[in-house]
This record gives C-alpha cells, structure tokens and sequence, in this order.
C-alpha cells in the first residue's frame, strides 16, 4: 500500500508537470538559463574617399581601488598623483572613502 501511494505521488507529479502545468516550469527553467546581456561595440574607423583614416577609436583603461586595502593614504597619494596627473588632494580624498570601490583615474 506504502509503495502504491508513493509511486501515485510520483505519477500525479509527472502528469502536473507535463501536462496540467507545463509552462510554469518551462519559463523558470528558461529564466535560469537565459538572460540578454549588452555589449557595448568599438566604433569603427572612418575613413576618406581616397581610404585615409580620418577618425580612429583607441581604446582605454580605467584604474580603480579598493580604499579599504589603502594603508597609508597620503604617501600613495603623493605617490600616484604626478604619475596620474590628478592632484594629490583628490586622490587623498578617494583612497580615504569608506566603500569597497573607487576610480582614481578613467580612460588613461
């Protein structure tokens, strides 16, 4: 009888999944595995009528810090401030924030 009702339990379950309520389950299987993601494209070169390059992308990086990993904030300040050419003040003011992520410099 034990093995009767369990196995009507996994029958009733089936017969929910695919066939009473299929779509249920299809569209959070889909969720998970699924999803539309933006890639932002390089712009392309423009050339002349004569095939001259009249502007070209040049890629560029950004440098960012965890402030929380700074330990002494005004020698790498003084430290990173000519070779970012961003005055010291304001790179003190970055490595001293209270959050997990800061830029200190974009598209160099």
């Amino acid at each position: 009888m034990v093995l009767t009702a369990l196995f009507s339990l996994i029958v009733w379950e089936l017969i929910d999944v695919q066939i009473l309520n299929p779509t249920a389950f299809a569209a959070f299987g889909e969720s998970q595995r699924v999803r539309t993601e933006s890639l932002s494209a390089d712009r392309g070169t423009i050339y002349d009528r004569n095939g001259i390059e009249l502007a070209v992308s040049t890629p560029q990086k950004s440098i960012f810090t965890d402030p929380l990993l700074v330990e002494d904030v005004a020698a790498e300040s003084a430290y990173l401030a000519p070779i970012l050419g961003v005055p010291a003040a304001d790179l003190a003011a970055k490595l001293g924030a209270d959050n997990r992520f800061t830029y200190l410099a974009r598209q160099v």
